[in-house]
């Protein structure tokens, strides 16, 4: 999301089904686009992946209270016990809490699983720099540290610290490309005098 624009509903819903999420940040300026605004890009684009989590949970949350209402036995149980579930899921998305930084029983997990959730998912943020990618660095090591101590401040119990949580790194696209534009030889000498 970028400039204004929303990832879009079909846009979710395809990435929904990736192992991972990938979102590349535009950091550098430049004169079609003007200056980035990172931080509000990247936040926009959380928050629509809260939002969309979200709209799941609570969709699902209706449907099982109303079929709990309607049942009873051991389905009546199971339901009260997703409830339970999509409850403290929806309390989290409110917190702007990611569902990864969440610990699960194995039957939540379970539960889980066909929602493909995307907040439950590793996500590596990828801030595009220019040629001077020291802002870009320090400003993805200040949400790398955010999204830590967001991450601690849930109670123990209620803490995942073995899921991966978000990951910030910093490349120069176009210096990237321009690199792999030289001649094999002139990579190597480029490559060289930086050390790389």
């Amino acid at each position: 999301a970028g400039q204004g624009s929303g990832l879009g509903e079909e846009m979710l819903n395809t990435i929904a089904a990736a192992d991972a999420l990938v979102a590349v940040v535009r950091a550098f300026e430049d004169e079609a686009s003007g200056p980035a605004d990172s931080e509000a890009d990247y936040e926009a684009t959380a928050l629509e992946l809260l939002l969309s989590d979200l709209k799941k949970v609570e969709t699902r949350l209706e449907r099982v209270k109303a079929q709990a209402q309607r049942i009873g036995g051991p389905d009546k149980k199971k339901l009260e016990d997703e409830a339970r579930l999509m409850e403290r899921l929806k309390a989290a998305l409110e917190a702007e809490t990611p569902l990864r930084y969440l610990a699960y029983s194995e039957d939540e997990k379970r539960l889980m699983r066909s929602f493909q959730f995307l907040t439950m998912k590793p996500l590596i943020v990828v801030l595009n720099a220019g040629e001077d990618a020291a802002p870009a660095r320090a400003l993805a090591e200040k949400w790398q540290a955010a999204n830590a101590e967001r991450r601690a401040a849930l109670p123990a119990p209620e803490r995942n610290d073995a899921a991966p949580g978000a990951q910030f790194v910093t490349l120069s696209g176009q210096t990237e490309m321009e690199i792999a534009q030289l001649a094999p030889e002139d990579r190597a000498e480029f490559l060289a005098s930086y050390g790389i």
